[in-house]
């Protein structure tokens, strides 16, 4: 007692370590001393040293020959250990058998990992539905799904939409089995295949019917806007004009950022004679993309609906981006009109403002009118000296997302009688938002270095802004030849 009191803290730690020995060698003694040397290859088979352990199965084969419970656990062995052959023949012999044993459903669940690893997945298959073992296990299925849907990837690697829609298909009756992304996946993959067939037919065969059948089955799967524009445009090549504009919508509501589903859509609304839609829907892409077509088919929707105020805003917004000629003469006639309307009605001082504005419109024309007379005259004696001698017959110019340098590409044809050896165009990138120049650059049709341009031929010129742009403004290439205007390019912004 005198001991306890004078070192209580050293004898209670000599118990607590005394008491963890204890407890150690009865674990040990129970879980890494094996009872039997099938316990010992077991522990050498799960913790990854199978040619230990295939020594110790094989010795027990020899002493125990009648003992075909051993045939999974040698089976597996010889796997781990590249024995293919031999391995597959333990495994076959075990299934003949029809071995009621979990450890040998184990031993073809990785058989067919084995094969899915090396891209045999017929034989993975076939392993898989033939063998004779507990057909009730979760593992199994999951394994069985697992298959397809890899089977499927493959085959989708591969282009072979039909074989991998197949795979597929027997994958989902798997379902239950599977994780929640896979089982998603697998609808995905699906739409994919089916948009890809549609895709297809469309372009090699030019089976129409048959592509819109393919595409509303994706569609079935995910709700993809991709598909329905697709779609959308194969019912606007049918004249199915209701169709493609319940496709174009969804696609818009998906994806607002589809500017060309926006415009394809408006233009549907006005051949319909459905204004007020397309009123709408123009003012929601002009939100988008301020550009002057637009404001000008948004005057005339407007003027479709006697909304004379909204002609003439419109009108007044496509002036500030392109204070042109024949942009003023419509915005004069209109305001013409509306004093008209307004006097029939007898409002005659409303009526009165709308006059005094159309003279003041009047007075800008006069002024801009003998300005285009200068220039015609000052054209018109260029022309007569000099003709350009070609032509452009392709141009794209745009501006990549995120990017602040526009790009752009030109075909230009050699329309001369005769074979041009030097020759070169000016490209201006120009912003209509703040009438200001962002720098010409030179385009080298053809120089003393390089072949001569064959009349009648073709040549494709790529080139970019010398400096960067404010993306949200209204920029337009302009292509000059000898100080004569070839052709004025909007620059199209990628989303």
């Amino acid at each position: 007692m005198q001991l306890i009191s004078k070192y209580p803290k050293l004898i209670i730690t000599a118990l607590l370590i005394l008491t963890i020995a204890v407890i150690s060698y009865f674990v040990y003694k129970t879980y890494y001393i094996p009872k039997t040397p099938f316990d010992e290859a077991m522990i050498y088979l799960n913790h990854g040293k199978a040619a230990l352990a295939l020594d110790i199965f094989e010795q027990q084969e020899k002493l125990h020959p009648e003992d075909s419970s051993l045939l999974p656990y040698l089976a597996l062995s010889y796997l781990r250990c590249d024995r293919l052959a031999e391995a597959r023949t333990a495994l076959d012999t075990a299934l003949k058998l029809n071995l009621d044993t979990t450890y040998l459903t184990n031993s073809v669940l990785e058989f067919a990992k084995y094969y899915q690893n090396k891209e045999d997945y017929t034989e993975a298959e076939n392993l898989l539905l033939s063998a004779s073992i507990d057909n009730e296990s979760k593992d199994l299925d999951t394994q069985k799904g697992l298959l397809y849907y890899n089977w499927a990837l493959n085959d989708l690697g591969k282009t072979n939409y039909d074989l991998a829609i197949k795979h597929l298909n027997e994958a989902s009756q798997y379902k239950a089995s599977l994780a929640s992304n896979i089982r998603q996946n697998i609808n995905n993959k699906l739409s994919q295949c089916y948009r890809n067939l549609g895709l297809i037919s469309q372009g090699q065969d030019s089976n129409l019917s048959k592509a819109i059948d393919l595409y509303e089955k994706s569609l079935s799967y995910n709700n993809d806007p991709l598909t329905h524009y697709n779609l959308a445009n194969l019912y606007l090549q049918i004249k199915n004009n209701k169709k493609a504009i319940e496709n174009f919508r969804i696609v818009i509501n998906t994806d607002p950022n589809n500017l060309d589903a926006h415009q394809k859509l408006i233009d549907l609304l006005i051949q319909n004679k459905d204004y007020k839609s397309a009123k709408e829907n123009l003012e929601k892409l002009l939100e988008k993309e301020k550009c002057l077509d637009n404001y000008l088919l948004l005057a005339k929707i407007n003027q479709q609906l006697n909304n004379y105020p909204g002609c003439v805003k419109a009108l007044e917004d496509a002036i500030s981006l392109k204070p042109k000629l024949d942009i003023y003469l419509k915005l004069r006639d209109v305001l013409n009109s509306w004093a008209i309307t307004l006097t029939s009605h007898h409002n005659l001082r409303e009526a009165n403002s709308v006059k005094g504005h159309a003279l003041r419109i009047s007075e800008v024309i006069v002024k801009l009118t003998k300005e285009e007379e200068k220039k015609l005259e000052s054209q018109t004696a260029i022309l007569n000296s000099n003709l350009p001698p070609i032509n452009i017959v392709y141009s794209k110019i745009w501006l990549s997302k995120g990017s602040l340098t526009p790009e752009g590409e030109i075909k230009i044809q050699n329309t001369s009688t005769f074979d041009i050896l030097d020759l070169g165009l000016q490209a201006y990138f120009y912003d209509n938002t703040v009438k200001k120049n962002y720098g010409c650059i030179t385009l080298p049709i053809v120089t003393s270095a390089t072949k001569k341009f064959i009349k009648g031929s073709y040549k494709t010129l790529y080139f970019s802004s010398p400096n960067t742009i404010n993306p949200d403004n209204k920029v337009s290439v302009i292509i000059f030849w000898k100080n004569h205007l070839l052709k004025e390019f909007p620059i199209t912004k990628e989303n």
